[in-house]
């Protein structure tokens, strides 16, 4: 009856040490894997020819050729470069730099220097949101599409009171990402917009050069001329007239 005692006791004693034992010190793990930026979206443009990127929770999206060379591909996991982040799928590659990027269009500057690479080729241009210039916000806030055009797409309905009647729709886009491209009746068209209250401001427009017959030059060159400078804007259900001080031109909204 005594040894049974001492063997508990015994064995009491030897959980008590496993209990005071000292936790063992703890291993580091893997490295974090690089996230996407902490916005809903991360945006990049460039010019000649005139490109837009999107980057996603989901979906990567590239723009390119104005809109004529459309890449969609799931979001892959960012890879850590030496300055920045690789996007890598294989139809779409984004290099991201942590340069700061002027997109030559505009006294704009963004934080990130962007580097698109397709089966096509790859285009170069500015990317996150940024401005060196508070008192110059851009479109909606600084670095933010206007809330008013933003994401809406028109066609040229008259020019100066007088319809236009073409062989193809004049088409105006005002994307999300900041840009207004399009068709102006012959050649296609691409820059960067800014909108503050009623009044829409473009930078230098890069556009295509290709000669057209009938009215499709006269079009075009009054719609580029009457962007040319600040434009007042007034918009009323699916018509949206801009006025300069080189005349006016009305637009009615399509579905996109």
């Amino acid at each position: 009856m005594r040894r049974s005692i001492i063997m508990l006791m015994g064995a009491a004693g030897l959980a008590g040490c496993v209990m005071d034992q000292a936790p063992a010190p703890d291993r580091p793990g893997p490295p974090p894997r690089p996230r996407p930026p902490a916005s809903d979206s991360y945006r990049a443009i460039g010019t000649e020819p005139g490109w837009a990127l999107t980057i996603g929770s989901r979906t990567m999206r590239y723009e390119g050729d104005y809109g004529q060379n459309v890449v969609e591909v799931p979001t892959p996991e960012p890879r850590t470069t030496t300055n920045g982040r690789r996007y890598q799928t294989r139809q779409l590659t984004v290099d991201i730099t942590r340069t700061p990027c002027s997109d030559g269009m505009s006294d704009r500057r963004y934080p990130d220097t962007v580097r698109v690479t397709t089966r096509r080729g790859t285009v170069r241009g500015c990317g996150g949101i940024g401005n060196d210039r508070p008192d110059r916000p851009g479109p909606g806030g600084p670095g933010r599409p206007g809330a008013g055009l933003s994401g809406t797409s028109w066609t040229i309905d008259a020019i100066d009171g007088r319809q236009v009647r073409l062989d193809r729709p004049a088409t105006v886009e005002f994307t999300r990402e900041g840009r207004i491209q399009g068709s102006a009746g012959c050649n296609r068209f691409n820059g960067e917009y800014q909108e503050r209250r009623d009044t829409l401001l473009t930078g230098k427009l890069a556009v295509t050069r290709m000669m057209c017959q009938g009215n499709a030059m006269t079009v075009e060159n009054r719609f580029l001329k009457i962007l040319d400078g600040p434009v007042t804007t007034q918009q009323r259900g699916q018509t949206l007239t801009l006025s300069s001080r080189e005349g006016s031109v009305t637009l009615r909204k399509t579905s996109r």
